[in-house]
């Protein structure tokens, strides 16, 4: 099945709003329970995974026209789950530096090793594939 140029922006752009829709849903719940609740049981879990769900959320478009250029280029083959673990992989990097730094952990070095480990982890994931 092959989809016209129109048919693809309109998906993008359909795809693009939903993310974009799940973030600031997700972010106005965050800040609601950032100042309403104490950082502590059920409101800690729901605080990151808000935040999962709203950094996931805002690098959504971001990744979908980046995948969609590569796939242009012809640098990357197409895959519809690509785009989603990409921001799925940000959205993770968000909350795992974040709970770092709730038990006052976080520093540059476990930044760049975490960042590093999720790159591996999507480098096996893809070479995995090929």
């Amino acid at each position: 099945m092959h989809h016209t140029a129109a048919e693809g922006r309109s998906h993008y752009l359909r795809q693009s709003l939903l993310a974009i829709g799940i973030a600031a849903a997700s972010l106005t719940a965050l800040v609601y329970l950032t100042y309403r609740l104490p950082p502590e049981g059920l409101p800690l879990a729901l605080f990151f995974l808000l935040l999962f769900c709203g950094v996931a959320g805002l690098f959504a478009p971001l990744m979908l026209w980046v995948h969609r250029r590569l796939v242009m280029s012809r640098r990357l083959p197409a895959s519809a789950w690509r785009p989603i673990r990409w921001s799925a992989w940000a959205g993770l990097l968000a909350a795992i530096l974040a709970w770092l730094q709730f038990i006052r952990l976080l520093n540059v070095v476990s930044a760049v090793l975490f960042l590093l480990i999720l790159s591996l982890v999507e480098w096996l994931i893809t070479s995995k594939r090929h």
